[in-house]
């Protein structure tokens, strides 16, 4: 399912091996908990601007965790249903890399900003899927997710993976993802990268850095046995 894009954190591929799922650790609310995402590989970080969310961020906070991340990392912005002046904050404020929608955001809505999106979608169907790939024809990536009515994400359930269907667009894998399924997600998928939250925390926005080297560690796993099979 990999496919090319200027999107750092997708286009990051092994220098020597094809098989490289990129890691994107998403809902991370300090600078101590980013620096340890860093620390054990991920690829992107996540800052969740929705106010809904245990894992929403003030403007001060965001620019905080933005300013430790490296420039090999990308900050992706979460949002759902963003107004305006929240978009104009998060990207020229905190200076995101990319924006990752989570609502109920049209294909004009999300192109019209002149950065790199992603769009969320919360898997009913291989249908909707398609239909998504069809209509979001310009997004860097389409992140595949759990769906529960009362939640626009951070579920911690997984879903049918049978739903997903070949796409000539990277998908970013989420939904329930821990150090003990990714393998299995990524063996099976075979996703451009995995996004995890929930399954790498203590609690609601407060990470834990053993799981989070652990579920780097299952992902480098699945990523060699899957080289071993070429």
């Amino acid at each position: 399912m990999n496919a090319q894009s200027d999107l750092k954190f997708l286009n990051q591929m092994d220098s020597v091996n094809s098989v490289r799922t990129q890691i994107k650790i998403c809902g991370v609310t300090s600078t101590k908990d980013a620096e340890y995402a860093m620390q054990f590989g991920a690829d992107a970080i996540g800052l969740v601007f929705y106010r809904h969310s245990t894992r929403n961020l003030a403007k001060a906070k965001a620019m905080e965790i933005r300013q430790v991340l490296a420039k090999s990392t990308t900050a992706v912005g979460v949002v759902v249903d963003p107004t305006d002046d929240l978009l104009e904050m998060i990207i020229s404020d905190v200076q995101v890399d990319a924006i990752q929608f989570h609502g109920e955001e049209s294909p004009e809505r999300c192109r019209q900003l002149g950065i790199p999106y992603i769009k969320a979608q919360r898997v009913r169907s291989t249908e909707q899927i398609l239909n998504a790939r069809d209509l979001y024809t310009d997004a860097k990536a389409l992140l595949l997710d759990a769906y529960e009515p009362s939640k626009v994400g951070g579920t911690g359930q997984t879903f049918s993976w049978e739903l997903i269907p070949e796409l000539d667009i990277p998908v970013i894998l989420a939904g329930g993802l821990n150090s003990d399924n990714v393998g299995k997600a990524i063996r099976k998928v075979r996703p451009s990268a995995v996004d995890v939250s929930t399954g790498v925390e203590v609690t609601g926005g407060i990470k834990d850095p053993e799981a989070i080297q652990k579920f780097s560690e299952s992902v480098l796993a699945a990523d060699e046995s899957l080289r071993d099979l070429q």
